[in-house]
């Protein structure tokens, strides 16, 4: 108990370095206001705050709609706890406070998602070995350092794609236990937020169908990411697809 206990603490080091980094980042890079930073932070923030009045997005190009909704709620919680005036006017006069909030949340999402899934790595696999190097597959791209600091899909993106890998290596350890037991609710609402937010996501559809057993399975699987997909980017005020 004790040895499990301190790889788990070991375990718990990188996540919080990544917090701390994701922070230092985005204060050393400046207000989200600059020309170098306000694209696409800006573009989100407006997105956020239509969803919260109920009209339709103007920037829809990855389609980002679940950035934009994440986003909208985090303008709901934060303002309903230090609002200053009508939630239209506070986060337009003070849009920096609101982005930054935005980013913390994103960023405490990818730490959260580097902690279970190096966790459920170390459990699985009983090797700190290999949960360690799943913690360090996500950085070996410079593009994550670029991703860390923004208020962009990328975060998110990257997120969902280590929790999207944790659930197919503990898929295949249930298959190699003789478990029929298969996570294709799981799989379709992970891929469906995937591809609402960014398009690129749709190659990694292949992952859950490559270890989904049966037709059925792998109906049900897309089935649920469609469904997913069409709640997450749908806009019924628009009566079409929110990307398009």
């Amino acid at each position: 108990r004790i040895y499990r206990l301190v790889t788990t603490l070991v375990l718990a080091v990188l996540p919080v370095i990544v917090l701390l980094w994701s922070i230092s980042l985005s204060s050393s890079h400046g207000p989200y206001r600059l020309a170098s930073n306000y694209d696409p932070a800006y573009a989100y923030l407006h997105n956020s705050i239509s969803l919260v009045q109920g009209m339709q997005v103007g920037h829809t190009d990855h389609p980002g709609a679940t950035l934009q909704r994440l986003g909208a709620g985090v303008l709901l919680l934060l303002h309903g706890a230090a609002g200053q005036a009508g939630i239209e006017q506070d986060v337009l006069s003070r849009p920096e406070y609101y982005l930054a909030a935005i980013h913390l949340c994103l960023a405490s999402i990818l730490s959260t998602s580097i902690l279970i899934g190096g966790v459920v790595f170390r459990i699985v696999s009983d090797s700190l070995c290999l949960a360690l190097i799943f913690h360090a597959v996500p950085f070996l791209s410079i593009i994550t350092r670029d991703a860390l600091y923004k208020v962009s899909p990328e975060p998110l993106l990257l997120s969902l794609s280590i929790i999207l890998a944790t659930f197919v290596f503990y898929h295949i350890n249930l298959i190699e236990r003789g478990v029929k037991k298969e996570p294709v609710v799981a799989y379709g609402i992970l891929t469906g937020l995937g591809v609402s937010l960014k398009l690129t996501f749709i190659p990694l559809i292949l992952l859950p169908l490559s270890v989904l057993h049966g037709l059925s399975s792998r109906l049900k699987f897309l089935a649920v990411g469609m469904a997913t997909f069409l709640v997450i980017a749908g806009n019924p005020l628009m009566g079409r697809m929110s990307f398009l």
